[in-house]
């Protein structure tokens, strides 16, 4: 276990750490209070996550887009797996935008592997950039 020294600080504050991996992400969280010692909190529940065993706590990585290129309520994360989620994708036609981690590999990065990851990683649509997408996941 780490041994942690109390905050010193003069006012508290809030840390939050996201860990946004390729196919599912968390987040994290520490209250920093003056002489408290600081307790890493993990977010172990988020909207739509279902049957949670163990202490797991990450969510897909993924986004729906509508035609118009806006994120559809509740269309992120564990709401984008949620039972009939496929079915408003068909009917509204929306896009899924997974693996969008992927694309914050530098193209100049040398290496063969590098180049068939960015050759199969799915573009993303409607001229989102890969910050449009973070901005939106977060």
């Amino acid at each position: 276990m780490v041994n942690r020294r109390p905050y010193s600080g003069q006012f508290s504050k809030i840390v939050i750490a996201f860990d946004v991996g390729t196919t599912f992400s968390g987040a994290s969280f520490c209250i920093l209070e003056r002489n408290q010692v600081p307790e890493i909190q993990g977010v172990t529940k988020y909207p739509y996550q279902v049957n949670m065993s163990g202490g797991d706590s990450k969510v897909p990585s993924i986004i729906w887009y509508d035609q118009t290129g806006k994120v559809p309520e509740d269309a992120i994360g564990a709401g984008a797996v949620r039972d009939g989620i496929e079915d408003l994708a068909d009917t509204y036609t929306w896009v899924k935008v997974e693996w969008f981690k992927l694309r914050l590999r530098p193209q100049g990065l040398a290496g063969e592997d590098n180049a068939k990851i960015l050759k199969h990683t799915p573009p993303l649509p409607f001229g989102l950039t890969i910050i449009d997408v973070f901005a939106d996941f977060l």
